[in-house]
């Protein structure tokens, strides 16, 4: 404990040393005595007058290490700790005198150190339950307190525990539906991360301590809040995201959820400047659905009864009209993230919209297809091909079907760039060329999916001829 004073002041010496030392002494050297006297002391500490930055650097650096050291998994070399050992650790006596400090004293610290005591208890929740069953009244009655706290960093903590706290503990219905309306509202906070780990803990545990009737109160305020805002994309994104992570515990309502998930697709997705996380999630929901509405199997969800698709639907057919709209929603969507700028992450949700979409054609064809999205990509292929060559004389702008407006804008373009070396001296024109050969490259990819599963599909027979000559002119012209 002496020598966590090193850090309690600023230095431009490098004391990460003393921090290795401290975690291996607690961790592999001390006994069982001797942690149980480092427990008291931090105790001791706990209730002093001392700084508040002490004792969060004592937990952080000696009990946080100790107890990890204590309840970790079992391996070859470490065997799981025994009853006497935890008894000789962790005593009742030492438990008592941890929750009566946080009931006399939690109000009068410091948000940083009540975020380290949250910590201990969620660690405690998880590996010592039975030794906080008769201390289960005082503890909720702290952490509730502190879900009224201004600070959000404190406050979502204190859910993450109470969340833990139903998972290990007979909770009051009204107090388990309460925290999940909280938590489903909380897209606008800063602590999204704390919000994601708290419903990742909360909801799987639903079925289990919720009745049949409460659980679909849950599921209809879930419902209600998706009408109320329906407009605000970061909410839609947040509830979203919870069911894409959770769906076992919603399958046995996706009869209502499955209209809105569809009707989200394009504001999730393809909303102007919409965030990486939000395709990425739109991606995730579109493949959810498939697995929902193509899933004819009783489902055991995660209370352990028995959902049959039967119980909504008449028939498996009458929900495959959505596979439709999420066809072309993913073929829209892969031809605009080639549009974009090309770094990493979207050539991975490339490899995953193009993946989803090969699931979903080798399960069922026949799809209609829209070809708008494909008439820009012919435009920017028609752009490029014009600075250098005519068009190919095997294209026809009647046979795609293209609007008045269309071959206005392709007339348009051509003369707009009608020298070659005004086009090819611009680094925007150069981009253009490149954002065209990605469209084209996906494009084909597409039409390649579509000739694996469905070959006999309209979309392939009429547009195929079309696309693929300019894929070969466009080649010729970069080599």
């Amino acid at each position: 404990f002496d020598l966590i004073r090193i850090f309690l002041q600023p230095s431009s010496i490098d004391f990460s040393f003393v921090k290795q030392f401290l975690n291996d002494t607690v961790s592999e050297v001390l006994s069982s005595e001797q942690k149980c006297q480092v427990m008291q002391r931090f105790l001791t500490l706990l209730s002093s007058d001392g700084s508040d930055e002490t004792k969060t650097l004592s937990l952080q650096m000696l009990v946080y290490p100790m107890l990890r050291s204590t309840f970790r998994q079992t391996t070859k070399n470490y065997p799981p700790p025994t009853a006497n050992t935890l008894n000789k650790i962790l005593p009742d006596a030492t438990i008592k005198d941890l929750i009566l400090i946080l009931c006399k004293d939690g109000s009068s610290f410091h948000p940083k150190l009540t975020c380290e005591l949250l910590r201990l208890i969620n660690i405690l929740l998880e590996n010592i339950r039975n030794k906080l069953t008769e201390h289960r009244k005082d503890m909720i009655k702290y952490i509730w307190n502190i879900l009224k706290s201004d600070d959000n960093g404190t406050k979502y903590f204190g859910y993450l525990v109470v969340s833990r706290f139903v998972v290990v503990f007979e909770t009051p219905p009204k107090v388990t539906l309460q925290v999940y309306v909280s938590l489903l509202r909380s897209h606008h906070s800063t602590e999204k991360h704390m919000v994601r780990a708290a419903l990742d803990t909360l909801v799987p545990s639903l079925p289990n301590r919720l009745t049949e009737d409460e659980l679909g109160n849950a599921i209809k305020y879930t419902l209600k809040l998706m009408y109320e805002q329906v407009n605000s994309v970061p909410q839609l994104a947040h509830l979203w995201d919870i069911i894409t992570r959770n769906p076992n515990v919603y399958i046995g309502h996706k009869s209502k959820f499955l209209p809105h998930m569809v009707n989200s697709l394009t504001k999730l997705g393809l909303s102007p400047n919409a965030p990486a996380e939000n395709k990425e999630l739109s991606v995730e929901l579109a493949k959810l659905i498939v697995t929902w509405v193509e899933f004819n199997e009783p489902v055991k969800l995660v209370g352990g009864a028995q959902h049959e698709w039967g119980n909504e639907h008449s028939s498996k057919n009458s929900c495959r009209g959505f596979l439709e709209p999420v066809v072309n929603f993913l073929i829209r969507m892969a031809i605009v993230n080639a549009e974009g700028k090309a770094d990493r992450s979207q050539n991975k949700l490339r490899i995953r919209i193009l993946s989803v979409l090969n699931d979903i054609i080798s399960v069922r064809q026949d799809y209609e297809i829209i070809a708008a999205p494909l008439e820009r990509v012919r435009a920017h292929c028609e752009e490029a091909c014009t600075t250098k060559n005519n068009p190919p004389d095997s294209i026809h702008k009647d046979d795609f079907g293209m609007s008045a407006n269309a071959k206005k804008n392709i007339k348009s373009i051509s003369h707009q760039n009608s020298t070659t070396q005004s086009y090819h001296s611009s680094p925007q024109k150069k981009d253009e060329i490149c954002a065209a050969h990605d469209a084209l490259s996906v494009c084909l990819e597409i039409f390649l999916i579509f000739q694996r599963h469905d070959p006999r599909n309209y979309f392939i027979q009429k547009h195929l001829c079309i696309i693929l000559p300019f894929g070969f002119s466009h080649l010729a012209s970069n080599d």
